[in-house]
């Protein structure tokens, strides 16, 4: 049986609970690279599984989509994320997903398309995935599980996305403003993100203005918009230049959410002065998907729509002896910080209430939706952040 997986090559990606659960007759391809690059092939040299290890390292989007295809079996190891990109390409490719029960996951696998192992001790999470792949040897359910794979990938479609939106977006908002500090139609992750979200917006409302981030996207924006001038044709976009201090970020990373605060306030400010001349019926802050940073334009007096925002939940505490020391450091203090974020920080729980009072507050997944609820006292939507 081939397993594939695919991730950046650090802590929290955890590739090291598939490593000690391969058995039999499984041979594995691993995409990507970083920082552990070394101490995992050390390790799987140590279990003796490495003669049945292809480390492809970092591929074109073809050739990784190639690598994934030829796999019977796609495996996610994360402690902590959201909703994967890597999920959904992997159930549009028709195969089943053994993932942890936790994040994002949780609300996309089930039986139909995958096996969901329950988050305990490190002993019992390995036997689970040691299990799940045994259990797989049966061409049969894994015939039926990428039917029920594919199935699941429809429902995440960008067109079914759409369709949520008008939830909340109403049908008399015909001007509407974005801040979408990433946005790429060339890229993934979160300007790929930005960007579909975005078209989803222009497609259901009369005029959008997008502000986005200049020195990152600008081009990638206006090269896409050369070779495809019938798109977007009703988004005028503002690009507002983020402040960079490039050598302290290497010092002190935190530092980016000093400069990326400031962004927000020049943002706040231009919007501020066109909501004057323009008169909109909704501002929507997109992203960044993280809760920290809300930027300030639940200010405005207009309707708020906020997210998919994410973030809130904690890494399980047991999942920590899965990691060598200096993972254990990084996610202990993780914890601790995200929980003084989420408790005290003043204005993500202001523009989560003015979200949820005058237009929306979207939640990517039912954890943050639940933390949500908890910490803010709000109700909001979920809707994954990421789609096929």
């Amino acid at each position: 049986m081939r397993v594939a997986w695919s991730a950046q090559h650090t802590y929290g990606k955890s590739l090291p609970i598939l490593l000690s659960s391969m058995s039999g007759d499984v041979t594995l391809d691993v995409l990507g690279c970083g920082h552990e690059t070394a101490r995992w092939k050390r390790m799987a040299r140590s279990l003796g599984v490495d003669g049945r290890i292809t480390w492809h390292g970092w591929l074109p989007k073809d050739k990784a989509h190639a690598v994934v295809s030829r796999a019977d079996v796609f495996i996610i190891t994360s402690l902590r994320d959201l909703t994967s990109t890597v999920l959904l390409e992997a159930l549009s490719a028709g195969k089943p997903v053994v993932c942890l029960d936790h994040c994002g996951f949780s609300d996309v696998v089930d039986e139909t398309c995958g096996i969901k192992i329950p988050v305990g001790k490190p002993k019992d999470v390995i036997a689970g995935f040691t299990a799940a792949l045994k259990t797989l040897e049966d061409a049969a359910l894994r015939q039926r599980l990428s039917e029920g794979a594919m199935r699941k990938a429809a429902e995440y479609s960008w067109g079914s996305k759409r369709v949520a939106l008008d939830r909340f977006y109403r049908l008399e908002w015909k001007k509407v403003l974005v801040c979408v500090y990433a946005c790429s139609p060339l890229r993934g992750s979160e300007p790929g993100m930005g960007w579909n979200y975005l078209r989803l917006i222009a497609s259901n409302v009369r005029e959008v203005w997008a502000i986005v981030e200049q020195e990152k996207w600008e081009n990638d924006i206006k090269t896409y918009l050369t070779t495809h001038p019938s798109e977007m044709k009703n988004v005028h976009f503002i690009f507002i230049r983020k402040p960079r201090c490039r050598w302290l970020r290497k010092i002190w990373p935190p530092s980016y959410y000093w400069f990326y605060r400031i962004w927000h306030w020049r943002a706040y400010k231009a919007a501020r002065d066109l909501n004057k001349k323009v008169r909109f019926d909704c501002v929507h802050q997109l992203n960044m998907v993280g809760f920290r940073e809300p930027g300030y334009m639940w200010k405005l007096p207009i309707p708020f729509v906020w997210g998919p925002i994410g973030g809130l939940g904690q890494t399980d505490w047991r999942l920590l002896g899965l990691l060598p020391f200096m993972g254990k450091v990084e996610f202990f203090f993780r914890n601790i910080i995200n929980w003084c974020h989420s408790h005290f920080l003043i204005r993500p729980k202001l523009a989560a209430r003015k979200a949820a009072e005058t237009g929306a507050l979207i939640t990517a997944t039912s954890e943050n939706r639940r933390e949500a609820k908890r910490l803010w006292g709000v109700d909001s939507v979920v809707l994954c952040e990421v789609g096929t």
